[in-house]
This record gives C-alpha cells, sequence and structure tokens, in this order.
C-alpha cells in the first residue's frame, strides 16, 4: 500500500494463489490456520463454522486472548470484510456473552483454561498445538482438547502467514530473490510443516505429522491484502463493543 516492495519476479506455480499478493510483491511461507480448541469434556457441542461458538450451551464458557492481539484483528477483519462493520459489531456484542473471562495471555493460555475447567472452548493458531504436546509442563493442557478448523462464510478457514517481500531499497535483491524461491522449495517447505508443524503453502507438500488427523480443509478465500486492510476497523469495533475491558 505504501509502495515499499519490489517486483518478486515468478514464483512457483505450485503457491497457493490464497498465499501470496495479487500485484506480485509478497508471498506467504508457510499458514498458521487459526482454528477453535474444544474441551474433550463437551462432545455435545457441534462446532463447524465461526457461528457456532455463539450457541447458548457455550455462554460464559469460551476464552480468547485480547481481541486487539494482531492475530484475533486478521481474523475479525476477514469478518469484516465478508459480512460488513454492523454484522461484525453484533457479533462481537454476542461473542462478549459467551467469555468466561476478561481476554487475556495469549494462545496457550486458554488451551491451559480448557484443561484447568475456566473454559469450554477458545480461538488459537494450529501450531501451539504441536508446541504444547512438545512441553513437558502443557501436554496435558493440548491432550484435554479437540481441534476444529471452524470455517467463515465463504467456507474457508481463516489463516495468518508468516511471508517475505523486498524492499525497493534493498541492496541484494538477487540473493533475496534466491532465498525466497529456496523458501518455497519442497525441502524448505517440508521444514516448515517438520520443524515448526506450520502448513505448506506449496501444493504437494505433506503437512505436518501431527495434523494428520485432521480432515481436508480449504483457505479462505477472502484475500489477505483486503483483511489487512480492515485491521483499523476492527481495532475499533473491539474498543467500541469494549469486549476486552469487560
Amino acid at each position: 500500500e505504501l509502495g515499499l516492495f519490489d517486483d518478486l519476479g515468478s514464483l512457483p506455480d505450485q503457491v497457493q494463489p490464497e498465499a501470496s499478493s495479487i500485484d506480485g510483491q509478497w508471498v506467504g511461507l508457510s499458514l498458521r490456520p487459526r482454528i477453535f480448541y474444544v474441551s474433550k469434556n463437551r462432545a455435545d457441542l457441534s462446532i463447524n463454522n465461526f457461528d457456532d461458538i455463539l450457541q447458548e450451551p457455550l455462554m460464559g464458557r469460551f476464552c480468547s486472548r485480547p481481541l486487539k492481539h494482531g492475530y484475533n484483528l486478521s481474523w475479525l477483519g476477514g469478518m469484516i470484510e465478508r459480512r460488513g462493520v454492523a454484522e461484525t459489531r453484533a457479533y462481537l456484542l454476542s461473542l462478549m456473552d459467551q467469555m468466561a473471562r476478561t481476554p487475556q495471555g495469549n494462545d496457550r493460555a486458554q488451551v491451559q483454561a480448557i484443561h484447568e475447567g475456566i473454559c469450554d472452548a477458545s480461538i488459537g493458531n494450529a501450531y501451539y498445538y504441536a508446541k504444547m504436546l512438545a512441553n513437558d509442563e502443557q501436554r496435558a493442557w493440548a491432550e484435554s482438547v479437540n481441534l476444529v478448523f471452524a470455517v467463515g462464510r465463504d467456507g474457508g478457514v481463516h489463516v495468518d502467514v508468516s511471508g517475505a517481500g523486498i524492499l525497493k531499497s534493498a541492496p541484494n535483491k538477487e540473493i533475496a530473490r534466491e532465498f525466497i524461491a529456496y523458501a518455497l522449495s519442497s525441502k524448505a517447505q517440508a521444514i516448515y510443516a517438520d520443524v515448526n508443524s506450520e502448513f505448506p503453502v506449496v501444493d504437494g507438500v505433506a503437512k505436518p505429522v501431527i495434523f494428520d488427523d485432521v480432515g481436508a480443509w480449504v483457505i479462505s478465500s477472502t484475500p489477505l491484502v483486503k483483511i489487512a486492510q480492515r485491521a483499523k476497523q476492527a481495532a475499533m469495533l473491539v474498543d467500541e463493543v469494549g469486549i476486552d475491558v469487560n
């Protein structure tokens, strides 16, 4: 938007189009689905989409990190792009009734709260599940929840991306392009999956083994640049509704 990035040049055909900019100035290197963590003790809950967390059985039983955190602002930004400001405001007002406590902590702290019986569901990035399983103290937290790759109105899962672009002022642009090309190679994409449990942006590369039991899902079709452009509106809505302070 500020014109800071240079053109990346050609990208591999296998890169999922939802993970790169339309103008070719940046590209995602890995995908971080934002999912719902749901207590294994709540088999009565049927959660498949964003609206399902507003159901009556979850009233006062949902946990989240502050809604003004960047992860949640991107989630809400996508909602604004698809539903509009008024409907997203109504969604946030309803979500306030579902909160077990004032939004606090990080994504893993919400899963801890589920394990401790404070709430029954939370929102968080998927790769934290693997990190908790690898942590002796946090493993029990992860083992207490099921993962739900919930979808928005467009039928896709909201994702955050780690990405790369090349500044117009960069002194070694060709080296930067070579690095990005390597990061998009099958070898490097497999490293993202194996080491950090992030999903590949390149078709044909295996997803993280830890998520083998997760069924097929698709990325939200809402352009990431549109989501980013809605972040300021999302932050204003969070302040207006007061969900982070009640």
